[in-house]
């Protein structure tokens, strides 16, 4: 590879992003990381084009715990809602491929939504990415509550 170029030292992960499409941008990466092609190929670009950035939600001086964690996700209360969203992944390690499903079910309608996914890391990225797929899904069906 070399070193980088006047055209490449400048690059960020934004620049690898197709603008439109939102997808990485294959013939960019090839060209200037084939040796990190199949991890870069592995995570998926944020559909709103956020900005990368850690987070750390818990406490900031003690340590991580399950119960700790627990607290966090569960100190709010429960809202009754009348949709409810059911999502499941299948995982295919030996080709990174993933089938990602999500049954949508409120009083009016029942829905069912499918699509496959390449480049799928590991089956909790699968997870996740269905669980995406579900809540762009209700937004698209106007749903302000699941």
């Amino acid at each position: 590879m070399g070193p980088a170029t006047r055209d490449s030292a400048l690059l960020t992960v934004r620049d690898l992003i197709h603008e439109v499409l939102g997808e990485w941008n294959k013939n960019l990466i090839q060209a200037l990381l084939s040796f990190e092609e199949e991890r870069i190929m592995r995570l998926k670009p944020s559909p709103k084009g956020a900005p990368d950035a850690l987070k750390w939600l818990g406490e900031k001086l003690e340590e991580y715990s399950e119960e700790k964690g627990h607290h966090i996700r569960y100190q709010e209360p429960l809202l009754q809602v009348a949709t409810v969203v059911r999502t499941d992944a299948a995982w295919l390690g030996s080709n990174l491929n993933a089938g990602l499903s999500w049954i949508v079910m409120s009083a009016e309608e029942r829905t069912i939504g499918k699509r496959g996914a390449s480049f799928t890391a590991s089956v909790l990225i699968a997870e996740g990415l269905a669980l995406r797929e579900a809540m762009l899904d209700c937004r698209a069906r106007g749903f302000k509550e699941v």
